[in-house]
């Protein structure tokens, strides 16, 4: 089966980059890939709103992000740039800057609300 882009799925036009647009991707944690943390075309950054200081922390080919696919196909669909596949499977604005909201534990049903709730405060706020 030869699969497309979501870019070709979705007939979005080659001019249509995302460039000048902010993404948010909030999730509990995030995979280290390269399509996602890469900042060819753009900036990508890692905002931990479970912690005191949520501050974008720009993220680098040597940022060491959890191991997991947690956020991964969302962030990939949104913007990601396709590096691995040499730009084949780039997602629907690859140049987009990325938000990779990290909102901490998600074990309980508490800490789904106390922590997902910050990280929607925080993208209202800044993102």
């Amino acid at each position: 089966m030869n699969w497309t882009s979501i870019r070709d799925f979705l007939h979005i036009p080659k001019n249509i980059t995302g460039k000048g647009v902010k993404i948010s991707i909030i999730d509990g944690s995030f995979y280290c890939h390269p399509d996602i943390i890469s900042n060819h075309n753009r900036n990508s950054f890692l905002v931990k709103t479970h912690t005191d200081n949520p501050v974008p922390i720009k993220i680098t080919s040597e940022a060491q992000l959890n191991n997991g696919l947690h956020g991964l196909w969302t962030a990939a669909a949104a913007g990601g740039n396709g590096l691995l596949s040499n730009e084949r499977y780039t997602g629907v604005a690859p140049e987009a800057d990325m938000y990779l909201i990290e909102a901490g534990s998600l074990r309980t049903a508490e800490e789904v609300e106390k922590n997902i709730g910050s990280a929607l405060e925080w993208v209202n706020q800044y993102g």
